[in-house]
């Protein structure tokens, strides 16, 4: 799904960004959609996924954050991400790092960074995904011999129940590991591996089209007025609209922060 996801993603694309309030909906293959853009600043977006014949329900939110490198950026979706299974499995994890490179000199490049961890904590069960594995680990180093820096490196394996989970560089470097159960490989651009089969090849996924819900909601991004006037190609009304827009978030949010409830 992740990796599908990289190549495909459920998104709109519109040429302003998103506001408070924008609903998408899409279908895949049997499986929808659903999102909602439901914070400016920070900017906060939930989502909710039905898999074919209810087989999985998926949903979380995410936090946009993102810091600027010296030839770069790093994008961090930070937030849970939950799928539930009828038989009443609970798995968690969360999204590596995303790396874009070249914005200055050298290639242009995006990527994902870091690790990748799942979670069953019912069964004990967790799963950690190296990214950027083949990478070099300093400017004079090479990289590891017979790998790219799309390949990845990961193990399942049942947690020690009395030992803190941390976050590693390198699978060496897991301390919670009870028993190994079998270990995951491969290319985000290619295939995954797990164990000794291959559960996902680029080569032989289609890439199924994402079609508009037919009855979408009165608040879906296609019916915002500066988009709207923007497709008909008048950017000057557009661009009054997307002020007001604005103008209105901001007051909403000062509302907002206004009658907040005392923490205290």
């Amino acid at each position: 799904f992740f990796f599908l996801m990289i190549r495909r993603p459920p998104r709109s694309t519109p040429l302003y960004s998103s506001a408070a309030s924008d609903v998408y909906k899409r279908q895949v293959h049997g499986t929808r959609f659903f999102l909602e853009h439901t914070s400016h600043h920070p900017p906060i977006s939930n989502f909710f996924v039905q898999g074919p014949q209810n087989s999985y329900t998926m949903y979380g939110h995410h936090e946009y954050r993102g810091n600027v490198t010296t030839n770069g950026l790093e994008n961090e979706q930070h937030g849970p991400n939950i799928v539930e299974f009828p038989d009443g499995t609970t798995v968690q994890f969360a999204y590596p790092r995303f790396k874009i490179h070249g914005l200055l000199m050298g290639d242009r490049m995006i990527y994902p960074s870091g690790e990748m961890v799942f979670e069953d904590k019912s069964e004990g069960l967790r799963a950690v995904i190296i990214f950027n594995y083949g990478k070099k680990r300093g400017l004079f180093s090479s990289r590891k011999k017979g790998t790219r820096i799309d390949d990845f490196d990961g193990v399942i394996y049942k947690v020690k129940p009395d030992v803190k989970s941390k976050s590693v560089g390198e699978l060496k470097d897991l301390k919670d590991v009870d028993e190994r159960i079998c270990s995951v490989s491969g290319s985000w651009l290619g295939q995954l591996k797990i164990g000794n089969q291959v559960y996902w090849d680029i080569e032989k996924v289609e890439l199924p089209p994402l079609n508009f819900a037919k009855n979408p909601l009165p608040t879906d991004w296609r019916f915002r007025e500066d988009l709207i006037w923007l497709r008909r190609g008048n950017t000057e009304i557009s661009q009054e609209w997307k002020v007001r827009l604005e103008i209105e978030q901001r007051r909403d949010r000062g509302t907002r922060e206004k009658f907040k409830p005392d923490d205290k």
